[in-house]
């Protein structure tokens, strides 16, 4: 198929998608409300950093923000610091993302932005099925399409997780990855790893498993300096995570403001008995 023809299948497979996942938008989450779980504490950071430019939500606690998508009372995530500043527990770069569509048009405007994400998923499967593993066009976008509009990937279209976004990231460093993996290849590659742990560092051994593939096939091509390279890249970013959480949430992750963690410590996110 030709690159133009394709182009266009492509742009219909994103635009049908995002409107059949917006179609989702208005429907309630739980009877509470529209949103549920962690999603308000995501739509409360996004609203702070819109208007105040930060990631300090206890002024939109205080203020009980989240009663336009969360009519019941919110749970406790929080543990305030010293200067009484309350970050959210859940890593950043899911509410900065929203942070505009948020700020334009509220939590609607925030679950748009993500249906807009499930269209680019879609076609984004679509495009590295077909360029990078010879799949004919009508079968990887038939297979897109069917996958797009069904649950898990329709549904978290309209959830406000990091797990469709992160989707995302995946597929487009698996895209640079098996192409030519020239210096575009491995900007590309680079900036979806470094993505990952940002939406959630539960991502952490995904982004660690493709950068070993990644590192493994520029030896074998003799290409060590370029593995060189990416590895101080990505170590550079992985101190830049370090610092940023350190110096804003007070630990190495998100989970050293978080409450439930307040007495046992972050890494009790794992778990605390192992018995």
């Amino acid at each position: 198929m030709p690159d133009a023809r394709l182009r266009w299948w492509l742009a219909a497979l994103a635009l049908g998608i995002a409107a059949w996942t917006a179609l989702a938008v208005p429907a309630h989450a739980t009877y509470g409300g529209r949103t549920t779980a962690d999603e308000p504490q995501y739509l409360l950071s996004a609203i702070s950093l819109g208007e105040d430019l930060d990631l300090d939500i206890s002024d939109e606690l205080r203020d009980e923000r989240w009663r336009d998508f969360h009519d019941a009372e919110l749970p406790v995530q929080t543990q305030p610091d010293a200067d009484g500043r309350a970050m959210s527990p859940h890593d950043p770069l899911l509410p900065a993302f929203l942070a505009v569509p948020v700020l334009v048009g509220g939590w609607a405007g925030g679950k748009l932005a993500l249906a807009a994400l499930a269209g680019l998923l879609a076609a984004a499967i679509a495009w590295v099925a077909v360029r990078r593993f010879a799949v004919a066009p009508a079968v990887a976008i038939g297979v897109a399409a069917a996958f797009g509009a069904a649950s898990p990937l329709a549904a978290y279209g309209v959830q406000v997780y990091p797990e469709l976004p992160a989707a995302l990231a995946v597929t487009v460093a698996v895209g640079a990855l098996t192409g030519p993996f020239a210096r575009r290849g491995q900007l590309v590659f680079a900036v979806a790893i470094v993505a990952l742990p940002w939406l959630a560092v539960k991502y952490v051994p995904v982004a660690g498993a493709l950068v070993a593939l990644a590192l493994l096939d520029r030896w074998r091509r003799g290409r060590r300096r370029e593995a060189g390279i990416l590895v101080g890249g990505l170590a550079l970013a992985g101190v830049a995570f370090v610092v940023f959480h350190r110096v804003v949430y007070g630990g190495w992750t998100v989970y050293a403001s978080g409450d439930h963690f307040a007495e046992t410590g972050e890494a009790s996110v794992i778990g605390v008995d192992p018995d």
